[in-house]
């Protein structure tokens, strides 16, 4: 009996077996404790997996600080590639199981802790 077999792309493997998750921006999470309960909702859920609740609330948080700091000097004429490249890429946050790159984790963190507790805009 012949048997057929599709093997599967890593990215369908993910959608399949990992979780992930694509958090649409909001002003809220220019505030730590409001990424902190995003967070603990997508770790508690199973929504992302292999991955502390402090570090999804720490990408979220940096994700806020550059979409809503970009639209902040977009509103003030400031208009170059990497400050619409930065808009861009921080909405939505899509954040993967286990960490992000090197880099990006190191900007989550340095974002985190140089920040107030709540983003002045």
């Amino acid at each position: 009996m012949n048997s057929k077999f599709d093997v599967l792309s890593e990215m369908e493997q993910k959608s399949i077996f990992a979780g992930a998750a694509e958090v649409p921006m909001s002003p809220l999470y220019l505030t730590k404790t409001a990424c902190e309960v995003k967070a603990t909702a997508l770790v508690v859920t199973g929504t992302v997996k292999n991955i502390s609740i402090h570090s999804v609330a720490q990408e979220i948080f940096a994700h806020a600080c550059c979409y809503y700091g970009a639209s902040v000097l977009k509103g003030l004429g400031v208009e170059n590639d990497i400050v619409d490249d930065i808009y861009r890429r921080a909405n939505p946050v899509n954040i993967d199981d286990g960490l992000d790159t090197p880099k990006r984790v190191a900007a989550y963190i340095l974002i985190w802790n140089l920040a107030p507790d709540v983003f002045p805009l």
